[in-house]
């Protein structure tokens, strides 16, 4: 930059062994002679290196005037010469803080007393620095509120699905201040959809459809039914119960839900069951006790090692509720083996589960079926005969 160039902003650094001891104790003299707007000038003597040890110390010289300057003529008035005059060409309010380092880059330094920094007779640093603070602060809040302001719209917008994924994206000490806003805004959400759902659902007439696949462990039946589940699901997301007291624990609006290895008693009544399964009366929810009752699944997949039957035997329930409750909510029941899924059905008179021949398939979600093992139709997992018929074509496109 040239000598002859005027600025109006200008922070002089220099090592204190490099100035004539004269200059340095005749800078709050030099300063007033130069008649800055704003003069400020401190002495960093504890700053260290990467290793801890102590910097040379040096001198910082923060100067503003009403009208432009030469840079050579700045540094001249020290004794200085030109490449040791910065011009500043950020905010003054800047160069100020970064005397005491004040600035968001400087906070790993040693942090100076305000009350180190000398200044002209005009200017009053503390009161200064004070007020600058205060509006670093009034701006950090300012752009926090807006961080939280656009992810509680993305809530509401259903963009962010997942408290989870909010959790991760937003700096930790924002989400532990706002977290009961950010709870209350995916709650909120939760309702809102779930009353649009059941409101569609009522309009249609269209129930829900529930699949129930039993047989040992081991065949295949999480495999399908996960398959199945990101089939039917309208954003591919699906939600498997846990084994908590509360199964539907993190569910945030899936519309595939998938009940793995259902067993009698586990952790929830038999009533519960049937008003979670229930395609008809879609204005009920899951029971009260769950945490998060705003269930707005169109697909419930349960697999179990027991048939509905066995099942709701092994309830040993005193309830008024009945068996045919249960068969009532079960859109098709599937018996899985090692090398066949049968699509089966309820013989009232045997009080037995019967296969259907024709609807039988080939086990190719077990990898030990012999049918993998053989490589025959190993890449087949079509969808015929698994899922309800009025489903078929919308699954299968979906899946081609």
């Amino acid at each position: 930059m040239a000598a002859s160039q005027k600025k109006r902003q200008f922070m002089i650094a220099q090592q204190v062994s490099h100035l004539d001891s004269e200059i340095v104790n005749s800078i709050p003299e030099i300063v007033e002679s130069l008649n800055p707007e704003i003069g400020a000038w401190i002495i960093h003597d504890k700053d260290v290196d990467d290793n801890g040890q102590l910097i040379e110390p040096h001198v910082h010289i923060a100067l503003k005037f009403a009208n432009p300057r030469s840079i050579a003529n700045t540094g001249k008035a020290f004794q200085i010469e030109m490449q040791y005059v910065e011009v500043w060409s950020g905010t003054f309010n800047n160069a100020l803080s970064y005397l005491t380092h004040r600035t968001g880059k400087a906070t790993d330094k040693y942090q100076y007393e305000l009350s180190d920094v000398h200044t002209s007779d005009n200017f009053d640093y503390i009161t200064a620095m004070e007020n600058i603070i205060a509006g670093v602060s009034r701006s950090s809040e300012a752009t926090d509120n807006a961080v939280i302001n656009e992810a509680l719209d993305n809530i509401k917008a259903g963009t962010i699905t997942s408290e989870l994924d909010l959790y991760h994206q937003l700096p930790g000490h924002l989400y532990s201040r706002y977290h009961t806003v950010i709870n209350t805004a995916f709650t909120m959400k939760a309702k809102d959809d779930a009353d649009k759902w059941r409101q569609a659902k009522i309009e249609s007439g269209e129930g829900i459809k529930v699949l129930w696949f039993y047989g040992a462990a081991g065949l295949g039946k999480s495999r399908l039914a996960k398959i199945l589940a990101g089939q039917f699901s309208k954003d591919g997301r699906y939600f498997k119960t846990g084994s908590s007291k509360d199964p539907f624990q993190g569910y945030s609006g899936e519309s595939s839900v998938i009940m793995d290895e259902l067993r009698p008693r586990q952790s929830m009544t038999y009533s519960d069951l049937l008003t979670i399964l229930d395609p008809f009366d879609v204005t009920s929810r899951a029971p009260a006790r769950f945490k998060d009752p705003n269930l707005v699944a169109d697909y419930f997949i349960v697999t179990s090692p027991f048939d509905p039957k066995t099942f709701f035997e092994g309830m040993k329930t005193d309830e008024i509720d009945k068996f045919d409750q249960l068969l009532r909510r079960i859109s098709k029941t599937f018996y899985v083996t090692a090398d066949y899924v049968f699509d089966v059905q309820f013989d009232d008179k045997a009080e037995t589960y019967q296969p259907i021949e024709k609807n039988t398939k080939q086990n190719t979600w077990n990898y030990k079926s012999k049918f993998v093992q053989s490589n025959e139709d190993e890449d087949d997992h079509s969808l015929d005969n698994i899922i309800p018929s009025d489903d078929a074509s919308t699954a299968q496109g979906e899946q081609s």
